[in-house]
């Protein structure tokens, strides 16, 4: 490959890029090393970070650390500064191209930086930076000649060689000849007097070299999509290490999106030449005869959905949803994107800016082939480049399309991170149960069929409340299914009292002691085999608790009203409802508004506080559970899991007294969403003649 200009072609040197960076003894173990652990650990081979420090301390870290004779650490670090390029000038200076004098709360994007100065000579006198004069109460303070100006320091100085070179032997001479104790605006004099090149006005420097102004803990905390530096080569001032380190993240993730999306466009391009070639080869080209008639079955089209800043309306269940969490954090970058687009056309096309005023609304789907496709709908404010305030700024409204491919595809088989025979971890089931015999009976159908007949590492412990129901033909049959299987751990246990699931899970708890990974089920669960790896990779011992989200079946009695079971998988027309795999808006729904069902280790929950025993009647008991865990500092983890579905079956009552106003509402709500879909409710009550 050629190089973009005669220097680089001429002088080859070790670095491209050189990069200083100022500190002080008491920030070694903090800003520098948050610095080596994020940008300046993510460098190029071409480019070299070195620390400068002044003379006094203990403190170390590597080869790349200096400690400048004579100098001390106070602040403004003007000696420091100037010692550390005359440092660079007589260890380095045959050894770089460009030369940048940073501080230690500064982020450097180098990658970013060595593409943009790859455009330039660095045997020229080039400086660049975010211009300066001082503040308001500093003119005519500072030293500087009419319409002269520096580069701020604290954003970061990039220098040419031919500049160091030029400039470092008049460093010690500007150092006695100060104006001021700042040490930018006396470097950028030195070098204006002894070189005779300032700081670049241009106002693109300004967005690349960014200053920020707002508080820290607004600027860099929570999302960075929609900041304003997102594009930015340097940011300054970051002075939290936990700052450096997320804005260090979410470059990470944009580089990678952006890597992503060349590469898909990419592939694209090549599938097309490819076609092409392939099609020059074919000198006849045949058409098939078309045997399409009429309309489309409705289900053949993907339907659009709609949101604006609030709500998702959709034809999915519910039809109108929060936008919130991911979907709002993606709603914030789609603002961005769209910004970013509309004003790269702007500045090309009208020589002027365009701010964001209003987000109207946006229609989006998924496409299985061509991924997540947009179209989204803003208001902007229309302003001449070069100007923050425009006197008439012109109102325009701009409609734009989006396509994001999906990634490719990666294969993660749960099986070989957990090997099926190995004994740990196992997973030990605890069921709550009393009544309910029919139910029982289905349940340990479903769990023979998915764990035992697989010969997985399972346990599986009933606890019965004998008081509220009789226990005599559930114990006949657990104990013919005990005989059946008599080499696993099947264990019956029984409490007195009122049913209490916050006690039996207790119970289980206790009864199967430390390091297990427990399961908190309900006897109306059916599984498949594939939920055991699930539950094992989703919940990790001090660290995370997984809570899956199943899939609820609706009332079959009026989804399928008038209508067959879909048939699916290793079933037929005869196959009772509960066992056909169909997760349909129809079929069901999922459940994620339930945090039942939970896969975690034992010493999870006691240290999380356990279950709350003093909650009575139906419900709560899993949402306290779920908050303790959060509250701990246990990571959440919920996801559809395929391998766990909840039969339909009638609400207990809703009206029990033991129930406040909250568990009754949460009953009653469930129970609502349970009965059918929108569209299965309307077919059955025409069907019925009830409308």
């Amino acid at each position: 490959m050629r190089h973009l200009n005669i220097s680089m072609e001429l002088k080859p040197v070790k670095y491209f890029l050189l990069i200083g960076v100022m500190t002080a003894e008491r920030y070694i173990t903090t800003r520098a090393k948050t610095i080596r652990g994020s940008w300046a650990f993510n460098t190029l081979d071409s480019v070299k970070v070195i620390f400068f420090c002044g003379e006094q301390g203990n403190t170390s870290m590597d080869s790349d650390f200096v400690r400048l004779p004579g100098v001390d650490d106070s602040y403004p670090p003007q000696n420091k500064s100037f010692y550390m390029l005359k440092y660079i000038f007589e260890h380095y200076i045959n050894e770089f191209h460009w030369f940048v004098r940073a501080d230690d709360d500064v982020y450097i994007r180098s990658d970013r930086l060595s593409e943009v100065l790859r455009n330039f000579d660095s045997s020229e006198d080039l400086l660049f930076g975010q211009a300066g004069v001082g503040k308001s109460h500093e003119k005519g303070k500072l030293g500087l000649e009419d319409g002269d100006n520096f580069c701020i320091g604290g954003v970061g100085v990039v220098m040419s060689q031919s500049v160091v070179k030029k400039v470092a032997p008049y460093l010690l001479t500007c150092l006695n000849e100060t104006a001021s104790l700042h040490e930018d605006s006396e470097l950028g004099r030195c070098i204006r007097k002894h070189v005779g090149v300032m700081c670049p006005w241009a106002q693109e420097l300004q967005h690349m070299f960014y200053q920020n102004f707002e508080r820290p803990e607004r600027a860099f905390a929570g999302s960075l999509s929609n900041s304003p530096f997102r594009n930015a080569i340097t940011v300054h001032p970051i002075k939290e290490p936990s700052y450096m380190l997320h804005l260090h993240h979410h470059f990470l993730t944009s580089d990678f999106l952006n890597r992503q999306h060349r590469a898909a466009i990419l592939n694209h391009r090549i599938r097309k030449v490819r076609n092409l070639l392939r099609d020059s080869k074919n000198k006849t080209r045949h058409f098939q005869k078309s045997y399409f008639y009429g309309l489309l079955p409705s289900n053949s089209t993907i339907h659009w959905e709609f949101f604006n800043n609030q709500y998702l309306y959709g034809l999915s269940e519910p039809p109108l949803s929060w936008v919130s969490g991911p979907m709002l954090e993606g709603v914030k970058k789609l603002k961005s994107g769209v910004m970013s687009n509309i004003n790269m056309e702007a500045r090309r096309l009208l020589k002027s800016q365009e701010e964001f005023k209003k987000f109207h609304l946006a229609t989006l789907r998924t496409h299985p082939s061509m991924g997540l496709q947009l179209a989204i709908s803003v208001e902007t404010l229309l302003k001449p480049l070069g100007t923050t305030h425009a006197k008439f700024p012109r109102r325009t409204q701009r409609f734009s399309h989006f396509q994001q491919s999906f990634a490719p595809l990666w294969k993660n088989t749960l099986s070989e991170i957990f090997p099926a025979e190995t004994c740990k971890p196992g997973i030990h089931f605890i069921v709550p149960l009393t009544g309910r015999f029919e139910t029982f009976l289905r349940f340990l159908n479903s769990f023979e069929e998915a764990f035992l007949n697989a010969r997985l590492a399972v346990s599986l412990l009933i606890v019965y409340f004998p008081d509220v129901s009789s226990p005599e033909r559930h114990k006949n049959v657990f104990d013919e299914f005990r005989a059946k299987h008599p080499g696993v751990e099947l264990a019956w246990s029984e409490l007195l009292g009122e049913f209490s699931r916050a006690r039996a899970l207790g119970f289980g708890v206790h009864r199967n002691g430390n390091d297990s990974l427990l399961f908190f089920a309900d006897v109306d669960l059916i599984f498949e085999t594939e939920f055991y790896n699930r539950c094992r990779a989703g919940a990790i011992l001090g660290k995370r608790v997984y809570f899956p989200i199943m899939f609820s079946q609706f009332n079959p009695q009026i989804v399928y009203y008038n209508h067959s079971v879909p048939p699916s998988e290793n079933s037929s027309r005869f196959t009772p409802h509960w066992r056909s795999r169909t997760f349909t808006s129809r079929a069901g729904v999922w459940r994620k508004y339930s945090y039942g069902p939970v896969c975690v280790y034992s010493n999870d929950v006691i240290a999380a506080g356990g279950l709350n025993t003093n909650i009575r009647g139906w419900g709560l008991e899993d949402l306290d559970f779920y908050e303790k865990c959060l509250d701990h500092n246990l990571e959440v983890f919920r996801a559809p899991d395929l391998g766990l579905v909840h039969v339909y079956h009638a609400q207990t009552n809703c009206l029990d007294p033991r129930m406040n106003s909250e568990q009754v509402k949460m009953c009653e709500d469930s129970r609502r969403r349970g009965i059918g879909s929108e569209e299965s409710l309307v077919e059955y009550m025409l069907a019925k003649g009830y409308v």
